[in-house]
Order: C-alpha cells, then structure tokens, then sequence
C-alpha cells in the first residue's frame, strides 16, 4: 500500500504527461483503477544490475516488453507500475528479484534515461504480475520477442475485479 500524497504525484504525472494515452483507463473505472493501485502497489528503492540481464534483445524505450521477456527467461518477477528520476513519475515496466529491482531497459540503455530524466530511475512503485498472467495474455509476443509488447496493468486490474 502507498500513501495518498505518493498516489497523487503518481497520478498527476501520469495525466500531465503522455503516459495516460499509452495505458488506457476506461473513464468508468478510473476512481476504482487508481485506489487499486493505492491500495496494491509496493515501493522498491534498491537496484541491482546482473551482469546476465546486459542483452541486445532489450531494446531502448520499451521497458515493458523488456521487462515481460526479462520475467519469463529469467524467472524473475515483472511489476508494472511508475519510476521516479528526481520529482517526475513515468509509467514504466520492471522487475524485482528478492527486494532488488532489476530494471533491465536503464541497465541496457542508460544514455536515454540521462537524456529524456536525467539519470536511471532510483524509486520505483509497482504491482507484480503473476507469470500465469503474463503467458496467458502476451505469452506469444514474449516468446517471440515482439517490438511491440502490450502493458498488462489495466487488464490485470480488471481481472482482480
């Protein structure tokens, strides 16, 4: 659970920037969508770069395909959620092994964090994704390593419902 002023910065950069045409939240669900998050969303602040997690296959600014094909041939967990360089939230997709975020599109392609937020991201909020959603939903796009992987977040909200 994040607390409601973390939530309103969350949410207001989400609105202000380009995020909110990226990941699409049916009008009738936005209030019920974003207490979800408030209410199921953990803050990771620790950062680990496995050596074996530096592959071409991760591509610059797609951090949620990255991320999903990350989870699955790695078995490590896949969060969707927001990451923070000094006061801005993006959307952004990640992982998390043990309480580490593993953030494997900053790991490979740091020059475009320091270009677009001037650095990595060094404060994350997410929720996990189970890997049984992830293959159910986009497991061909995964596996075929697809430019264009879908976020998950929304329909795993409306899953939970």
């Amino acid at each position: 659970m994040i607390e409601q002023n973390l939530l309103d910065q969350i949410r207001n950069d989400f609105y202000m920037g380009p995020d909110h045409e990226y990941l699409l939240i049916d009008n009738a669900n936005v209030d019920s969508f974003w207490n979800w998050i408030k209410e199921n969303s953990f803050v990771y602040t620790e950062l680990s770069a496995p050596e074996n997690l530096s592959k071409a296959k991760f591509l610059a600014s797609r951090c949620i395909g990255n991320s999903q094909v990350a989870a699955i041939d790695n078995e490590i967990e896949y969060l969707e959620g927001f990451a923070r360089r000094q006061d801005r939230f993006i959307f952004h997709g990640f992982n998390v092994a043990g309480e580490n975020v593993i953030d494997v599109t900053a790991i490979n392609h740091p020059n475009n964090f320091e270009k677009f937020f001037g650095g990595v991201p060094n404060y994350y909020v997410g929720i996990k994704i189970p890997h049984e959603f992830l293959n159910e939903v986009n497991g061909e796009a995964i596996a075929e390593n697809h430019i264009n992987i879908n976020p998950l977040l929304y329909r795993f909200y409306l899953q939970q419902q």
